[in-house]
């Protein structure tokens, strides 16, 4: 395992958005993982863990500190459950859930990210989450220590987690699943993604739905009611296909979406007085 010195971070989001980071490193194993958080505390720096960076949004400021993606793929069948690498990407789990008869994990399709960023995220759509599917997840604290815990300690709320408060790398989770039909399975995955390609803007960069639905509402109707819909700050634009999603013209910078997603706030809460949270993470 080596650091990589003053690496662009734009390249590493979907967003691509962002300055450099100051040492950024690809982990496979627990002791490149207990490597690294050791390293950290010797240096007194900031460790910031990206999975697919598609929920992440980066300054255009150097990130002084360490961006680790972890890099550990792999899927294992084990009796009634699936052991999966938190690097693993959730299209990776689709297909093998395709292959192998595997069904309930279809929910997930057109999320962009890797296991162990939508178990930060408690990510979903379709009334369902993923931490619904958790038996335990593995995780590495900042001591270099790993242990279990079960889906009850993990704090899985809308959009949230435990893992959101703690300084911690989740490196597998175990994850329940029904037996399926595989043409069945493959058939809801399409009709999924055809939906999805329908109504969101894949057409350009952007880090997925970018507010939170609040309780009762959508997060889209309630911006392009507050006629933020086509909304632009410098290449940063609401998109004109789907209200919830922030776009990258070409150019955009942190500060323009920064400055773009506090005016949709800003307007949808003089209308509606609810204040939209956003889903994406600002990295300053």
């Amino acid at each position: 395992m080596k650091f990589k010195r003053n690496e662009l971070l734009s390249k590493h989001t979907t967003f691509r958005v962002g300055g450099y980071a100051k040492y950024f490193c690809t982990v496979k194993r627990l002791k490149d993982i207990q490597y690294v958080f050791k390293f950290a505390q010797k240096e007194r720096l900031k460790v910031f863990i990206l999975g697919c960076g598609s929920n992440v949004l980066f300054s255009n400021k150097r990130f002084d500190g360490i961006i680790v993606k972890l890099e550990s793929k792999g899927i294992q069948i084990k009796g009634r459950s699936l052991i999966v690498e938190a690097g693993t990407k959730l299209t990776a789990l689709l297909n093998f859930s395709v292959e192998n008869n595997l069904a309930g994990f279809e929910f997930l399709s057109g999320i962009p990210g890797t296991i162990g960023g939508a178990l930060y995220m408690n990510a979903g759509q379709l009334n369902k989450t993923i931490g619904n599917l958790v038996k335990r997840v593995w995780v590495v604290d900042s001591d270099g220590k790993e242990f279990i815990l079960a889906r009850k300690k993990c704090g899985f709320s809308y959009r949230g987690s435990l893992f959101q408060e703690k300084n911690w790398i989740i490196t597998k989770a175990e994850f329940i699943f029904k037996k399926g039909n595989s043409a069945k399975i493959k058939e809801k995955i399409k009709k999924i993604l055809k939906d999805k390609l329908k109504k969101q803007p894949y057409d350009l960069p952007s880090a997925g739905s970018f507010f939170k639905n609040p309780k009762g509402d959508f997060a889209a109707r309630l911006i392009e009611s507050a006629g933020c819909k086509g909304a632009r700050v410098g290449d940063a634009q609401v998109s004109l296909k789907h209200s919830n999603f922030i776009v990258n013209l070409g150019n955009a910078s942190f500060n323009d979406v920064e400055k773009l997603s506090r005016y949709v706030v800003k307007k949808v809460k003089e209308k509606f007085k609810i204040f939209l949270e956003p889903e994406v993470k600002f990295i300053d």
